[in-house]
């Protein structure tokens, strides 16, 4: 009986090489809000974790590479940042990092200082530009404003409520808010004697 000869061959298939990663590590926006895109390379399922309200990203979910748009709203207040987190979902991947910045919103009055004649219904205008929400807030009786409250830039016209009958002028100081900055603008009546 003649034995015979064996060989054992072992097979090894490597598997796929993760690849997850984003073409920026940061994006700094407008404080007036603007959207901006990022590439997002990969051969995986992935999602991008998002916690801030003020930002909105399309799509969050995807598979392999593509593009995803990030839109920030306007800021009317302090400059503020985010960390967005885009993560593999099926695999230990590591994940990748995108800070995003944006700038300070601004406020600014025009005039601050205005003035009404003595009569009633004399009125004036004050600008108000803003990239966010405003307030308004020290009207007096006598004075009526078009608006208290409003978002971006805004023209307020102020009235005279009644007559000023006196022979010294009254005054309002007006105070403008938007976000942490606030501003200051007196509105002086004349008096009629």
């Amino acid at each position: 009986m003649t034995g015979g000869l064996s060989d054992r061959i072992t097979v090894t298939q490597s598997g796929k090489t993760a690849q997850l990663s984003v073409d920026k590590s940061s994006l700094s926006f407008k404080a007036e809000g603007e959207s901006q895109t990022v590439n997002i390379t990969s051969n995986l399922k992935w999602r991008l974790q998002n916690n801030n309200s003020w930002l909105s990203v399309s799509p969050n979910t995807g598979e392999g590479s593509m593009s995803v748009t990030i839109t920030a709203e306007s800021n009317g207040g302090g400059e503020r940042t985010a960390t967005l987190t885009i993560e593999p979902t099926d695999t230990k991947a590591s994940s990748v990092t995108l800070t995003i910045t944006q700038k300070e919103g601004e406020l600014s009055v025009s005039p601050t200082s205005a003035s009404l004649r003595g009569e009633e219904g004399s009125s004036t205008n004050i600008s108000v530009t803003t990239s966010g929400d405003w307030q308004l807030r020290g009207c007096p009786e006598w004075l009526h404003a078009t608006a208290t409250s409003g978002r971006g830039n805004t023209t307020i016209t102020f009235s005279a409520l009644s007559e000023n009958f006196s022979d010294e002028a009254r005054s309002a100081t007006l105070t403008f808010t938007a976000g942490s900055k606030s501003i200051s603008a007196t509105i002086r009546q004349a008096g009629l004697l």
